[in-house]
């Protein structure tokens, strides 16, 4: 057996309060295979990445116990300690550090930036080289990195453990959806192995999105380091994946015992499990640019009736959902139109149904890139 369970804990935030992060590393006698990471429910009110995370770890184990790990495998069944437990009343909050730290998947730190100074002498044109040169300075700056708080240690401690994986997989839910993910176009068409796995509807290319995300923090550095010094050779190692696993209401065990067996396919085909019978499926989708898919905002507050649902092919035009004025004065003239503007696949609607002016209510997936899609490209 090689797994190792340990715990990290996170500066206080307040005297008394303690958080902690716990780790589930598993080391095959087989290094070749390299270095996977994942974690679950950086947005810590997304329970359906616990379940399947849950699901996946129970068969690791089982499989470490029969010596079939290959490389490391290293797993978080919960990223955010600190989101798990912000709770007003009965309503739990997950997605933004409420002591004022913004969402928790963004505007997490550029590794390219700080790195730089400390291999702008140091690469050639030896690619396995740079590569051990490039990771040697992420974790020297990781380790500099004099946090203040909870919120920034947690993602030191996650970013150490992620920075020199080959393969990332940050595991998400969206609201009313069905499964997606978001890639960088350097790893496509490698990552349709995962796409198939985890039974994707939509796969998302951008190399960066505009938010700082986790998975572009992980993977955009090798993309800049690239660009910076094209006399050498530095290839895109780190294949990092945002996964989307349906919407928040969807937890059940069979969903995720059947997510956790398409990420076991995905690794069983990368050879980090051996010695276990699974077939990848046929791809459900191609991946497309990121700026071909719509982020449809209400035009104002009131309650939403939608006329769709996620999984619907829609056109240009066609009505998406009304919004209605519940203060207007006669109910008979109390609705907007929500129209789509590109054909596409409905992948997301919103579970809150009283909204905002500039409220997300969909995304909608088409094949054509859209003038409005520009510069940040995430939803908040």
């Amino acid at each position: 057996m090689s797994r190792e369970v340990t715990t990290i804990a996170l500066q206080e935030d307040s005297p008394g309060q303690q958080h902690s992060l716990q780790v589930h590393r598993f080391t095959g006698k087989d290094r070749s295979a390299g270095k996977v990471f994942i974690q679950a429910a950086l947005h810590a009110d997304e329970i359906p990445a616990h379940m399947a995370v849950h699901h996946l770890l129970r068969q690791l184990i089982d499989l470490d116990e029969q010596g079939k790990i290959n490389g490391e495998i290293i797993v978080l069944p919960y990223a955010n300690p600190i989101g798990l437990g912000q709770y007003i009343e009965e309503t739990h909050l997950g997605r933004y550090h409420l002591p004022g730290g913004g969402n928790f998947n963004r505007n997490w730190p550029d590794l390219a930036e700080l790195s730089l100074p400390l291999v702008k002498d140091k690469l050639g044109t030896d690619a396995e080289t740079n590569v051990e040169t490039i990771r040697a300075a992420m974790r020297q700056v990781l380790n500099d990195w004099q946090t203040v708080g909870g919120w920034q240690h947690l993602r030191k401690e996650i970013l150490t453990l992620a920075c020199d994986a080959d393969v990332v997989l940050d595991v998400h839910c969206d609201d009313e959806s069905l499964i997606h993910l978001f890639i960088a176009p350097q790893h496509w068409p490698q990552l349709s192995d995962l796409s198939a796995a985890i039974k994707s509807r939509a796969t998302m290319m951008a190399e960066d999105s505009g938010g700082g995300s986790f998975d572009e923090a992980c993977s955009y550095p090798w993309v800049k380091f690239a660009k910076a010094f094209p006399e050498c050779n530095i290839p895109p190692v780190c294949e990092a994946a945002t996964v989307e696993l349906r919407g928040r209401p969807d937890v059940y065990d069979a969903l995720g015992e059947e997510d956790a067996e398409g990420l076991l396919t995905f690794l069983s085909g990368r050879g980090f499990i051996s010695g276990r019978e699974s077939s990848l499926p046929k791809p459900l989708c191609d991946a497309t640019d990121l700026r071909t898919c719509d982020i449809v905002r209400s035009p104002g507050a009131g309650v939403l009736a939608y006329k769709v649902k996620p999984g619907d092919t829609v056109s240009k035009g066609q009505v998406v959902a009304e919004l209605i004025d519940i203060a207007s004065p006669d109910p008979r003239d109390a609705r907007i139109e929500i129209k789509s503007i590109n054909d596409g696949l409905v992948i997301s609607t919103s579970q809150n149904k009283l909204v905002r002016p500039g409220y997300s209510i969909a995304k909608i997936n088409g094949t054509e890139i859209l003038e409005s899609r520009s510069g940040y490209l995430l939803e908040d």
